[in-house]
Order: structure tokens, then sequence, then C-alpha cells
């Protein structure tokens, strides 16, 4: 159980990592420092520099990352709903062979790139 844990949270780690890093650089283009994203979002500039370092251990539960990261993308005029779905994208649970045990199906695939999101 524990080494399920310790995958869950590298894989939300590369996740947060790709989704930071992307999110980073749209600001940046947009020569908004993380002071004005923070007045714009109500976000605390920790939070914002944790989601940009992929800093889980700054940050809160999963489910209030997808919301900070849904609104900071908004904020940069990207679509919000889109980039928070590719952190720990929503599981289908699905019933394995073995009683008691579930098996995780994504609901949606892995992102590639972020570009088309752009408006």
């Amino acid at each position: 159980m524990k080494k399920k844990a310790q995958d869950l949270e590298q894989m939300q780690r590369e996740q947060l990592a790709e989704i930071g890093s992307f999110l980073k650089q749209s600001r940046e283009q947009q020569s908004l420092s993380l002071e004005e994203l923070a007045s714009r979002t109500l976000i605390r500039r920790s939070l914002l520099e944790a989601i940009e370092s992929a800093d889980l251990e700054q940050l809160p539960e999963p489910i209030y990352i997808r919301g900070l990261l849904k609104l900071y993308a908004s904020k940069l005029g990207l679509e919000g709903e889109m980039v928070a779905s590719q952190f720990f994208p929503i599981h289908t649970c699905v019933r394995g062979a073995l009683p008691g045990k579930l098996r995780l199906r994504p609901s949606c695939a892995r992102f590639t790139s972020m570009r088309f999101m752009c408006s």
C-alpha cells in the first residue's frame, strides 16, 4: 500500500511539474509577476510558487490544487478547466477480477502540449 501511495505522489509531482512549467511560461510571456498574478487570483504568492515548482509539500490536497490550477490558468486567459483536468485526472473505478480490488482507468488522455488552450 505504501508503494502505491509513493507512486501516486510521484505521478502527481510529475503532472504538476509539467503543468506548473507551462503556467509559468504563459505567465512570463504575458510579462506578469507572481505578485500581479497573486493580486488577480487572490492566491497567495507562496502557493503560486509551489505550483510552478511542483512543491506538493507546500500545497493543499489534490482536489484543491485542481481549483488553484483552474483559477491560475483562467486568469492567464487559458482554458482553466482543461488545464486543471490534467492534474490527477478524475479516474473511473473499475472492479477488477479479484474481489475487493479496484483498477483505475484514466478518464482522459495524458496531455503532451497545452498550446491549443491559448486564446
